[in-house]
């Protein structure tokens, strides 16, 4: 759902646009249609890399020391033996925020997924992150989570009913909570 303020914001009069507000107006809508597709609470890292948007897969193989050039399989693969690693993992979760380990700890609290609104009410919205994180890291604690290839967000059915949620692949989970009980 467009945020009516953000678009009235790139446009200052008639025929003026502020070019800057309007780019990020249009990146956090792309990023937020690429989080309408389907996800399964119980997705393996391997799946939900297929899943995302290139630009993210590209963000999480910077994040862990990869480049992010070459074909999607090939990252694909590097990323999925690098962030199984216990010692990467531990590096990654360490250069986090106080708040991304946090936005973590609460999706693996919640059993390894929770509903996106729960985690945007307590550590804020995406919005300004835009979608090149390849070129330009979020700035939110979830889309820093997001950009190491940690968290995925997409629509699940809870209870007849479709929520978005952010996933932990569940792969990553049990790593996860004994790094972040290690870290305690």
């Amino acid at each position: 759902m467009p945020d009516k303020h953000r678009l009235e914001d790139a446009f200052t009069g008639p025929f003026i646009v502020n070019v800057d507000a309007l780019t990020d107006y249009m990146m956090d809508q792309w990023r937020e249609e690429a989080e309408e597709k389907p996800i399964s609470l119980n997705t393996t890292l391997s799946a939900a890399l297929n899943k995302s948007l290139w630009q993210m897969v590209d963000a999480a193989c910077i994040a862990s020391g990869l480049p992010a050039k070459g074909q999607r399989k090939q990252k694909t693969a590097a990323l999925v033996a690098r962030l199984t690693d216990a010692s990467h993992l531990a590096r990654l979760i360490a250069g986090l925020t106080p708040q991304g380990r946090e936005v973590l700890r609460r999706a693996i609290d919640a059993g390894g997924w929770i509903k996106l609104g729960e985690l945007t009410r307590e550590f804020g919205s995406q919005d300004g992150d835009g979608l090149f994180w390849n070129e330009q890291s979020p700035k939110s604690p979830i889309g820093q989570v997001r950009a190491g290839g940690l968290l995925f967000v997409g629509k699940a059915g809870i209870g007849g009913r479709n929520y978005k949620v952010a996933v932990i692949p569940k792969d990553l989970r049990e790593r996860l909570a004994s790094i972040l009980s290690d870290a305690v």
